[in-house]
């Protein structure tokens, strides 16, 4: 008896969740993630007159920068006009002329929506 902890103690213990549960929360939180990725990259690769659409390479790298900044799926969700190009844009859009293309169409979606 000397050697066993009292109930009270262990309650609280046993209501605390397991690796399971934070291992499913992960999981649940990068397919969230990917899923928002994904809608982003394909309306990137929809924007006319890009000189390069990103490809399956940039979108690899721009998902492991998304996850190294703990970037959530909230944020790509989001899709606020004043936003309009998404985070770390420059890992999808190399080029540098994609790059100002997208800025103004950013620009310019920011105006239409005043």
């Amino acid at each position: 008896m000397a050697g066993r902890l009292p109930a009270s103690l262990l309650l609280p213990l046993h209501r605390l969740p397991g690796p399971c549960h934070a291992a499913t929360h992960r999981r649940r939180a990068l397919k969230d993630l990917v899923s928002e990725a994904l809608d982003v990259f394909f309306d990137v690769r929809k924007v006319p007159g890009l000189k390069k659409k990103p490809s399956t390479s940039e979108l690899v790298d721009w998902l492991k920068l998304l996850m190294a900044d703990n970037i959530g799926e909230a944020v790509l969700r989001e899709r606020d006009p004043t936003k309009a190009i998404p985070p770390l844009a420059g890992a999808l859009v190399k080029n540098e002329q994609d790059v100002h293309l997208l800025e103004r169409l950013a620009f310019m979606s920011r105006r239409g929506n005043r």
